[in-house]
C-alpha cells in the first residue's frame, strides 16, 4: 500500500517549490521460510500490516516538463520507520529490525530524497514507464543510498485487452542489505457498459 501527495507553488513554467508526503506499508503478513533439524519446513513471522511502515515528508523543488517527465529534489526530507515492538523486544544487542533498535518502535532519519518519472512510447501501443526514488540519511550513513526503481511495460493489444509487465528493484540497507526484486505480469480486459 502506498499513498503519495505533492503540493507545489510554481515560480516558473517548469519549476515549483514542493512539499512531498509518502506513506508505505503492506497489508499481508510476510514470513521467513527455512528448514529445521528434521528437514521440516518452518516459517517465522517477519512482517505484518504497519510493521514496517514508512512515512516520508520533505521540502524542495519540483521540475515538470509534462505528465510523462518530472523530477522532485527534496534536500530536507524526514523519514520515520515504524515497526511493532513484538519484532524488536527480543533483538540481540547491536541488532536492528528494519533499522529500528532493540525495544524501540520507530527510527527517525533526516536526509535528502530525489524521485523521478519518465514515460515514453517505444512502438505504437507499447509504453515504458520508469519510476525512481532515492534517499540518503544525513544522520546515519550518507554514503548508503536507498533506491526503489520500477520499470513497467504496458502493451495495448486491442480495444479490449492490455498487458503489463512490471519489474521492481529495491535496496534499503536498514531493511535487507541485499538487492530485492519483484516481477508482476498482468492481463487486463476492458469493457464499456
Amino acid at each position: 500500500m502506498e499513498i503519495n501527495s505533492l503540493l507545489g507553488k510554481e515560480f516558473s513554467d517548469t519549476w515549483s517549490y514542493s512539499t512531498i508526503l509518502n506513506f508505505k506499508s503492506q497489508i499481508a503478513r510476510g514470513y521467513r521460510f527455512g528448514t529445521d533439524e528434521e528437514g521440516e519446513e518452518t516459517r517465522t513471522l517477519r512482517t505484518h500490516f504497519f510493521s514496517p511502515a514508512y512515512l516520508q515528508f520533505g521540502v524542495g523543488l519540483y521540475w515538470k516538463k509534462s505528465t510523462d517527465l518530472w523530477l522532485n529534489i527534496a534536500p530536507f526530507t524526514q523519514r520515520i520507520t515504524f515497526v511493532s515492538r513484538q519484532f524488536t523486544q527480543d533483538l540481540a544487542d547491536g541488532k536492528a529490525y528494519f533499522g529500528v533498535s532493540q525495544e524501540r518502535n520507530h527510527l527517525f532519519e533526516l536526509g535528502a530524497s530525489v524521485s523521478g518519472f519518465y514515460k515514453f512510447e517505444v512502438l505504437e501501443n507499447v509504453f515504458f514507464e520508469n519510476q525512481l526514488a532515492l534517499y540518503t540519511d544525513y544522520l546515519g550513513e550518507p554514503k548508503n543510498i536507498d533506491f526503489d526503481y520500477t520499470l513497467s511495460a504496458y502493451i495495448k493489444v486491442n480495444e479490449y485487452i492490455s498487458t503489463r509487465l512490471e519489474i521492481q528493484l529495491v535496496y534499503d540497507d536498514n531493511a535487507v542489505q541485499a538487492l530485492q526484486s519483484r516481477e508482476v505480469f498482468g492481463v487486463g480486459v476492458s469493457l464499456t457498459l
